[in-house]
């Protein structure tokens, strides 16, 4: 499987050309995921040993694949602390897709919500704090909507007992956000917001909804409440019991933290808060005593 560059974001590094195939490029390639747009391995590139984490996605048409340029393009020249760097574009005459990113070690949220315990606030208020900066500068800077926030879309660059980093990846499914259009689901059921569990519209609280649910999971360890089910059986401030009570039996885990929450996973899109005005939030409370 041959493949040629279509792009490459490294200044300065040798470029790949047809007579360079993936298999010489990169070593100990192991699949690590798997999904409806592709498979993910981890490798190591032998330009300069480093880890990177290779998404293979099946084009159908040139149209399709100039749509995936497009967005890539724009995905190539972020340049921030929360949102995964892609590398590299390459394409093969199978009308495989193949991007080169960065590889992290310490895997992703899924880890900290399986482990044993409970993960502090301070490690659960930098999580949404860094991810709020993420989707902030997409969905402001970029007019972007991530339609697939999950705790397996965040990476975790590195964490001790008071400090995390985390990468937000997979844009995947990322569209512009065109005014609210209407669009068919593509993100991950149990993160589904309510309004798109009824064929409602896109919007950037879509992505707030779903990473309430991530820091609904971490906090709660509730890996099976779909919440948007919830909304369709119950009366919503049942619902709003529900969480309450969940998360308030948790762990050591503040009010205003608990509420924060619950406020990311209202029925309603147009009651929860941007990802500016969670960061303006967590700016002025200071964080719970551990």
């Amino acid at each position: 499987m041959s493949f040629a560059p279509l792009h490459n974001n490294s200044a300065g590094s040798n470029t790949s050309t047809s007579s360079d195939p993936i298999s010489q490029r990169y070593k100990n390639m192991s699949k690590i995921g798997q999904g409806g747009f592709g498979s993910v391995f981890r490798a190591t590139d032998s330009r300069n040993n480093h880890e990177k984490a290779l998404k293979v996605m099946k084009f159908t048409s040139f149209e399709d694949l100039n749509s995936i340029m497009k967005e890539g393009a724009q995905l190539m020249n972020i340049n921030h602390p929360y949102i995964l760097k892609v590398n590299e574009f390459f394409v093969d005459n199978d009308q495989l897709l193949c991007i080169d990113m960065d590889y992290y070690e310490k895997g992703d949220l899924t880890n900290l919500i399986k482990c044993e315990g409970y993960c502090s606030e301070i490690i659960v208020r930098k999580i949404l704090d860094q991810s709020c900066q993420a989707l902030d500068y997409i969905h402001s800077s970029m007019s972007l909507i991530h339609r697939d926030i999950k705790p397996n879309n965040i990476f975790i660059k590195s964490i001790d007992e008071n400090d995390v980093h985390i990468i937000v990846a997979d844009f995947g499914l990322a569209r512009q956000n065109q005014g609210s259009v209407n669009v068919s689901y593509c993100g991950t059921p149990l993160f589904m917001s309510p309004e798109m569990s009824v064929g409602g519209k896109y919007n950037s609280t879509t992505d707030i909804y779903s990473l309430g649910v991530t820091i609904y999971q971490i906090m709660s360890k509730d890996t099976d409440t779909s919440i948007s089910q919830l909304y369709m059986m119950k009366e919503t401030e049942t619902v709003k019991e529900f969480l309450k009570e969940k998360l308030t039996n948790a762990g050591k885990y503040s009010q205003d933290l608990i509420d924060l929450t619950i406020s990311m996973l209202a029925k309603d899109y147009q009651s929860r808060p941007s990802a500016k005005a969670i960061l303006d939030h967590l700016e002025k409370q200071t964080p719970h005593n551990q």
